[in-house]
């Protein structure tokens, strides 16, 4: 999966990676491919993703925030622009659904990746 490949780049290039931030925004064009990404970036293991995220873990006091500003569903499919903006508002301490403590963001489809970093 092409994922588990940006991770291993994210790893090597920046040193940290996704599992590592405080909040995850991962382009959500379809619902199945939050349950493959979140496998592939590394938050939990192949067929866990439906537990991990029914358990709370993606919530906005979870362990790996998921897309505060409600994705793609949430906020409008501009092809990821939306995704990438919340970062930064959520980098800057300024998102509506502001996580806790950010330091880093991570900003992810299947295939690229980036890690953004407060100020």
């Amino acid at each position: 999966q092409m994922a588990e490949t940006v991770t291993k780049r994210l790893k090597k290039m920046a040193r940290i990676a996704p599992t590592e931030t405080q909040v995850a925004m991962i382009y959500d064009n379809f619902t199945p491919q939050i349950f493959m990404q979140l496998e592939g970036f590394g938050y939990c293991k192949r067929g866990e993703a439906k537990s991990y995220i029914a358990d709370g873990n993606c919530d906005l006091d979870g362990k790996s925030p998921l897309s505060p500003n409600g994705g793609h569903i949430g906020e409008g499919y501009i092809h990821g622009m939306n995704l990438i903006s919340e970062g930064v508002r959520q980098a800057r301490g300024t998102a509506a659904n502001q996580v806790k403590n950010v330091e880093h963001v991570f900003l992810g489809s299947g295939v690229a990746g980036a890690i953004i970093g407060a100020c």
